[in-house]
């Protein structure tokens, strides 16, 4: 039976051998190398991100770096489920789902970093506005290196064939649907060719907008917004020159205009590698026409960079790797797929693209005229809803008139419950 003398000694060595246990595990720890996370889409994009982080890994051989690619299918559902559930996230892609994440305080404010650098945002080699697409209530949270715009590419051979003037500048809405009924032809008058790869007639292209400026309010229960979906529904049904029904509905509208089966469709600049490597007729690029005469030019953009993920633990080292993801070197490395963030690369990219045969200048000249889809948290859920109802209308199940009404409903309340979220 042990003596009262001893107890103590026991208990001593117990905490002796608990603190030593604390010891040993917090200095493992403080020798733990520091980790960043790098979560991106695939392809092109991971090519050029490896580049960037053997870049980053010379100056910093203490950091270790994993990058980890997500399907670009549904990448900001997957990207958000990540970080909701605390997964090791250091930097991640960003692209016009950026208002999914800003909104959900999932970003980090990137001022103060740029700030200790001495860095002045507003001075950084970006061509404006595309900076502000990254910011939100004055905090800027992830920094661009690419631009992506719209604009529109023809079969040459089957314009020409039919005798047709090139789009030019001066063309209008108008204009690229009366090409469009002249480019379709029936299987009778020999191979079916769709005028137009569109699923329906973009409402760019006829002035119109899903969303008011504000991008509070549902943009189309109007009369205008009413004419264009009764003209879309006879292009489908009458006339048969958008991409749908039976012949192409398995067609997507890149593999159609590759495959001769489409002679007009939009493109965007990602779109530039496929069609230069599988093309077998001539084509050409050409400007997105005018609403009217009276009307401005509107050419749909978006933009990729990088952002720091909020609960970063090394928001330091994440701010520094992120200029390496988005410097100039990391901007020439994609020029197959986006147009640089600086515009001070502009005449090399235009350059290295007509070293690879494609003349771009239609597709730069976009960017006077570009208009970003609004930065919102609801943006994926305004646009399933009002998919919903268009398709029922364009597939003759509501009226068109009903189609509206019950749109703006239910866009309107997808806004203002998410705005209703965002202020408590």
């Amino acid at each position: 039976m042990p003596t009262r003398s001893s107890v103590p000694s026991r208990c001593c060595l117990l905490v002796w051998l608990l603190l030593s246990l604390v010891c040993l595990f917090g200095c493992e720890r403080s020798n733990q190398r520091p980790r960043l996370v790098v979560l991106t889409p695939g392809g092109d994009i991971r090519l050029a991100v490896d580049k960037a982080v053997e870049r980053f890994l010379l100056a910093h051989p203490e950091v270790d770096v994993e990058v980890v690619s997500t399907p670009s299918k549904n990448y900001y559902v997957k990207s958000l489920t990540m970080l909701a559930g605390n997964a090791s996230v250091d930097l991640l892609w960003m692209g016009q789902g950026f208002g999914m994440f800003a909104t959900r305080g999932a970003l980090l404010d990137l001022n103060p970093y740029l700030e200790a650098e001495g860095v002045n945002p507003d001075e950084m080699p970006i061509r404006p506005p595309v900076l502000d697409w990254y910011r939100l209530d004055g905090h800027l949270y992830g920094i661009p290196y690419g631009i992506d715009v719209q604009a529109i590419v023809y079969n040459r051979e089957l314009v020409e064939a039919k005798s047709l003037p090139a789009p030019n500048w001066d063309w209008t809405g108008k204009d690229l649907m009366e090409m469009g009924r002249k480019l379709t032809r029936s299987r009778e008058a020999g191979g079916t060719v769709v005028g137009l790869g569109f699923q329906e007639f973009p409402l760019n292209y006829a002035g119109l907008s899903l969303l008011d400026p504000s991008a509070e309010r549902f943009a189309l229960n109007t009369p205008e917004g009413l004419s264009w979906l009764k003209t879309n529904d006879e292009l489908i049904h009458d006339e048969g020159i958008l991409q749908r029904g039976s012949d192409q509905e398995s067609v997507d509208r890149l593999t159609g205009f590759l495959n001769g089966q489409i002679a007009i469709i939009d493109v965007m600049t990602w779109d530039m590698p496929q069609l230069s490597r599988q093309a077998i007729f001539e084509w050409a690029l050409a400007p997105v026409p005018q609403p009217d005469a009276d009307s401005p030019r509107v050419a749909w953009a978006s933009s990729a960079g990088f952002s720091v993920a909020g609960h970063t633990g090394h928001p330091e080292l994440a701010s520094e790797l992120l200029r390496y993801l988005t410097d100039e070197e990391f901007q020439r490395d994609l020029f197959n797929r986006t147009i640089p963030a600086s515009p001070a690369l502009l005449d090399e990219y235009i350059a290295w693209q007509q070293e690879h045969g494609v003349d771009v200048r239609p597709l730069v000249a976009m960017l006077s005229y570009m208009q970003p889809e609004p930065r919102l948290r609801a943006l994926n859920e305004v646009e399933a809803e009002w998919e919903h109802w268009k398709e029922l209308a364009l597939n003759k199940k509501i009226s068109p008139e009903e189609a509206l009404s019950q749109a703006e409903k239910g866009i309107n309340r997808i806004l203002e419950f998410h705005r209703k979220e965002i202020s408590r």
